[in-house]
């Protein structure tokens, strides 16, 4: 432990060396603000936040850096097509008084990473939401508020496929996807996070967006994985697969994955033995009508721990998480 704890000390002076002062970590421009945001979740992952720690006054740096990139549509990028409102009309942004110069020189650089940089940094914005003091809190709040509006416009969008509803891509027509994981994974998590955080987020906008993940999950192959767009199993790399797991797992935020990723587990404290006793038998019932069955154990007279995964391939499948949110209701409803 000691020896892991001083690889990660090491790890944060090397971030700090990499820090520029306007608080941003040294990166290409279009990586920003995702790069920065990756590294503050770095730090807030150690327990370092903007309010305390050793390196306090580089995560608030950071996190002021991210806040200032947003444009007026509410995107979180530094380099962007700042049209208002969004398009994926790259021909209508560039005419746009504040679309930037450097999106006519290398468009499709410039508007396949706009998403990312976004969806991650809104997504550390809200992890370090409750961490903040007032002053930045009340910065950055409007902030996210503006994120999550223009990651739900998007979401609303047209798509010339069903399967592709709830979903993103990314902010061009050079994909002529409308929807794929990678993109549709990071605004999901984001959007999780901001609803954590105590920001209003509708919740048929998250369900619509599962729905999507659910259909990226190929059941018909072998190997039962998720793909990058829905009911396509030529696009299958463990990239996208460890995407689709991600994206669920926020879905489900009590459970904890196997470091094999092959499980999911859930702990819960019970009143007493009467009330483990009853929990489970609860859900033996839902194992029983989904025909799928947890693991389950009883230590302590009223400590339980729920392991799912699927038996009969020996991974993780979409019923794993089906159930896992079937027992969750269960849990709150105890």
């Amino acid at each position: 432990m000691k020896e892991l704890d001083s690889s990660a000390d090491k790890g944060l002076e090397w971030l700090i060396a990499q820090q520029n002062d306007d608080g941003s970590f040294k990166t290409i421009e279009r990586g920003q603000p995702a790069i920065t945001a990756f590294c503050v979740m770095v730090f807030l992952a150690q327990g370092e936040n903007p309010t305390d720690g050793k390196y306090r006054a580089n995560v608030k740096r950071a996190i002021d850096y991210i806040a200032d990139q947003q444009k007026p549509n509410g995107l979180l990028a530094r380099i962007d097509p700042r049209s208002v409102p969004i398009t994926r009309d790259l021909d209508e942004a560039s005419k746009s008084d504040t679309a930037t110069s450097k999106l006519e020189s290398n468009p499709t650089a410039i508007v396949t990473t706009a998403l990312y940089n976004h969806a991650i940094s809104a997504l550390a914005l809200c992890e370090a939401y409750g961490q903040c003091d007032a002053e930045q809190t009340k910065k950055i709040g409007p902030v996210i508020e503006k994120a999550i509006a223009a990651t739900l416009e998007m979401q609303k969008w047209i798509r010339a496929r069903d399967i592709d509803v709830g979903g993103w891509s990314y902010l061009s027509t050079i994909s002529p996807l409308d929807a794929e994981l990678s993109v549709t994974g990071w605004q999901l998590m984001f959007l999780r996070s901001a609803r954590n955080a105590g920001f209003e987020v509708p919740e048929h906008s998250i369900e619509a967006a599962v729905q999507y993940v659910e259909r990226c999950f190929l059941k018909q192959i072998d190997r039962q994985v998720h793909s990058y767009e829905a009911v396509n199993p030529s696009t299958v790399t463990r990239a996208v697969a460890g995407a689709g797991i991600l994206a669920m797992m926020k879905t489900i935020e009590h459970w904890t994955l196997s470091n094999d990723g092959k499980m999911i587990s859930r702990k819960v404290v019970t009143k007493n033995f009467a009330k483990a006793m009853a929990l489970l038998n609860q859900v033996g019932d839902v194992a029983e009508s989904e025909n799928h069955h947890p693991d389950l154990h009883l230590t302590g007279y009223r400590n339980i721990r729920i392991d799912l995964t699927t038996h009969t391939i020996g991974v993780l499948s979409e019923k794993d998480f089906i159930v896992a949110a079937k027992i969750d209701e269960l849990i709150d409803q105890n």
